[in-house]
């Protein structure tokens, strides 16, 4: 059974005169609604047809109505059939196509009645142009003027990697719709400029191959479910979570130090998964929100590499390095070195917050670096074992070595501050 889909519109005025010569020539007329522009119409020139309208009076859901709806026109003993309808985006015709049925499209106001299969907004795109594109699963997308093998295949492949191989897409050519895994859009008869293939969004996690960043956030947004979260997701807040973003941090240093690539990858997910999660207890208590996020590191970056995007230029590294914490300085409205040392984060670990702080005040004012003992000749090995002594030496009299080192850097800055604010 083949059936022609026809556009009528809500008035007599919208039919388009494919749609009248249709249906002059049609042996089967079924209206969705006799409320569309093709009843009276038919009436005025004595055409016979049939409508749904008493299914809506009988179904006692909107999912009951199209499954009575399509039962009622499959059960027609026709070899063809033409379904009027007031526009393309009505439910049963998708419904008829999920059921595999073949359907030719007439009067449409958009390509080929490919647009019934979307319910909402979607993507449109050329194939000539996929490769500049941004697909989504989450998004409905159209591509069209398919008029090659070759391109049917290229954007098949990029489709790939955003939905899974076998998602049902919608193929058209000459007016008549397919439904095949989107594997096979590069194994049709023909391709031509007309040719168009629709492809559904795919928004469950679980019938998903492939997943980019939104998706990330979906899933923390579901782990942190009210309802049917995880119990160990929901109860986690900002303060809960940041030992394990440190965790994450240098767990990901361990994978970059061995050379280990599937552990560089795994390790690099679960420092993004970590963001995530932050993102989405700040979404939930109105703090901030991914693209919050994103727009701010993306806007610093631009900031400060005002040699790429901006009027500056750099002719070496040292050059970079000094453009580089003028454009933080101005950023973050630092006024002077000792804003600089105390914006040193809290949380590095001792050694390393010093060695940050030391080079600030180096920039600035030789004269007031920390006096250095001296270990004869430069010798990583002999500071390494001398750092080794002193730490055993700090345990044995009960003494917190991170927190001692991190109390001098603090003295420090104050001295340093206190010495420059004359």
């Amino acid at each position: 059974m083949e059936i022609t889909i026809i556009q009528a519109g809500l008035t007599e005025d919208e039919l388009t005169l494919g749609a009248i010569e249709a249906l002059k020539s049609a042996k089967r007329i079924i209206l969705h609604t006799e409320r569309c522009g093709a009843s009276e119409w038919l009436k005025k020139n004595h055409v016979s047809f049939s409508s749904l309208d008493s299914v809506y009076e009988e179904a006692e859901d909107f999912d009951e109505h199209i499954d009575m709806a399509l039962d009622r026109i499959l059960s027609e003993n026709a070899e063809s059939i033409h379904y009027v309808v007031i526009d393309m985006d009505d439910e049963t015709v998708r419904a008829l196509a999920d059921r595999g049925v073949s359907l030719r499209f007439i009067g449409q106001k958009t390509r080929g009645g490919l647009t019934a299969f979307s319910k909402g907004a979607y993507l449109t795109v050329s194939a000539t142009d996929a490769e500049n594109a941004y697909f989504s699963s989450l998004n409905d997308t159209l591509i069209t003027e398919i008029d090659s093998y070759e391109l049917a295949s290229d954007v098949k492949l990029l489709l790939m990697d955003k939905y899974p191989d076998e998602t049902d897409v919608y193929f058209l050519k000459d007016n008549v719709v397919t439904k095949i895994p989107l594997m096979d859009l590069d194994r049709m008869k023909a391709y031509d400029h007309t040719a168009a293939c629709f492809v559904p969004a795919v928004r469950d996690l679980l019938k998903l191959e492939r997943y980019d960043f939104e998706h990330l956030l979906m899933l923390a947004r579901r782990l942190r479910d009210p309802v049917d979260g995880c119990p160990w997701d929901k109860e986690q807040t900002h303060e809960s979570l940041k030992r394990d973003a440190l965790e994450e941090a240098y767990e990901l240093q361990d994978a970059i130090e061995k050379g280990d690539e599937y552990g560089l990858v795994e390790e690099l997910g679960d420092v993004l998964f970590a963001v995530a999660l932050q993102i989405q207890i700040g979404i939930e208590h109105g703090e901030f929100t991914g693209t919050d996020v994103i727009t701010g590191v993306v806007q610093k970056m631009i900031s400060r590499h005002s040699h790429v995007f901006g009027k500056d230029s750099v002719s070496n590294l040292d050059g970079l390095f000094s453009l580089w914490d003028d454009n933080k300085k101005e950023e973050k409205g630092f006024k002077n070195t000792g804003e600089e040392m105390e914006a040193v984060a809290l949380a590095l670990p001792a050694l390393l917050r010093a060695g940050k702080v030391i080079k600030r005040a180096e920039k600035a004012d030789n004269s007031f670096v920390p006096t250095a003992e001296s270990y004869g000749a430069a010798d990583a090995k002999t500071l390494g074992d001398s750092l080794l002594r002193q730490v055993a030496w700090a345990r044995q009299n009960g003494i917190d070595a991170e927190k001692a080192l991190e109390d001098a850097v603090n003295r420090y800055i104050a001295c340093y501050k206190a010495a420059h604010s004359m």
